[in-house]
């Protein structure tokens, strides 16, 4: 008897087979945070991640919250930081799993990454009904994808140089007709593969669509015109953005000045997270 051949992986999945998944307290924090718990149940959760144990410890330490004595254990970070912090933490850690090389490749994709989230975290607390740590998680996975095909096709980081001088548009026309797949469309199935919220896949995946206004969830709004911020910001991947963003504004009810106040704000925040986060594991 002849047996049928294996189904070839996705991109999605080949990557996903290859990567260790982010552990469970990083999930679980960057979800549902740790508010409403005691400080004893807090710790044993951030406990059971040595790594985030670590780097709660050293952020808790760090020029950031300037303690009078030096942190050495993790509840006494946790007291320092708090749990918004905290959860904000292990949100930018678990997005940043998923770098792990030190190609510059990688973290050029990375850094814009990390100030569409910075952006889109800006955005859900002061213009969309949408949780803000929702919105930075978006955000920061909006380019996982791009991860993803990096690393499972070893000619797609040819394709996205000679995509960048280009709006993005031109970039998943080059994806379909090579791969038959945008990087988003991959982060939307990865994001399922690693049981993340599925708001935000289809966030993504929205967005790249330009939906209009009556359809765009505030997720979507938030994270995509987060990318339109990010590129002005001076941390864009493509030379031209090509978004259409009016719809967004209007949907957004920004201002000429709240739209320039974003835009700073981002670029103050930026270093400050990056150097939280630190380096790829």
């Amino acid at each position: 008897m002849i047996e049928a051949p294996m189904p070839s992986l996705s991109i999605a999945q080949q990557f996903a087979t290859s990567t260790p998944p982010p552990s469970p307290a990083l999930v679980k924090i960057a979800r549902h945070g740790l508010g409403g718990l005691s400080i004893q149940e807090q710790r044993l959760i951030v406990e059971s991640d040595a790594e985030l144990s670590l780097r709660v410890v050293s952020v808790a330490n760090s020029s950031f919250y300037s303690p009078c004595l030096e942190v050495k254990t993790v509840q006494g970070a946790l007291v320092a930081l708090g749990w918004s912090a905290l959860q904000a933490l292990a949100t930018g850690l678990l997005a940043r799993s998923f770098v792990t090389t030190e190609s510059g490749s990688e973290e050029r994709v990375w850094r814009f990454s990390q100030a569409v989230g910075i952006g889109a975290r800006l955005i859900a607390e002061h213009h969309c009904e949408v949780s803000p740590n929702t919105a930075y998680l978006a955000g920061l996975l909006s380019e996982v994808g791009t991860l993803a095909m990096l690393r499972a096709a070893p000619d797609y980081a040819s394709l996205l140089e000679k995509s960048l001088c280009g709006p993005e548009s031109t970039r998943r026309e080059l994806e379909l007709a090579e791969y038959g797949a945008t990087h988003q469309a991959v982060a939307a199935e990865m994001i399922e593969i690693f049981g993340l919220p599925s708001e935000i896949g289809d966030a993504l995946v929205g967005g790249a669509l330009h939906v209009e206004k009556s359809t765009t969830s505030p997720l979507t709004a938030a994270v995509h015109f987060a990318r339109e911020l990010a590129h002005q910001a001076g941390f864009g991947l493509h030379e031209s953005c090509a978004i259409d963003t009016e719809g967004l504004v209007r949907q957004l009810e920004l201002n000429a000045d709240e739209h320039q106040m974003l835009v700073t704000e981002l670029t103050q925040i930026f270093e400050e997270e990056t150097a939280r986060l630190g380096g790829v594991r």
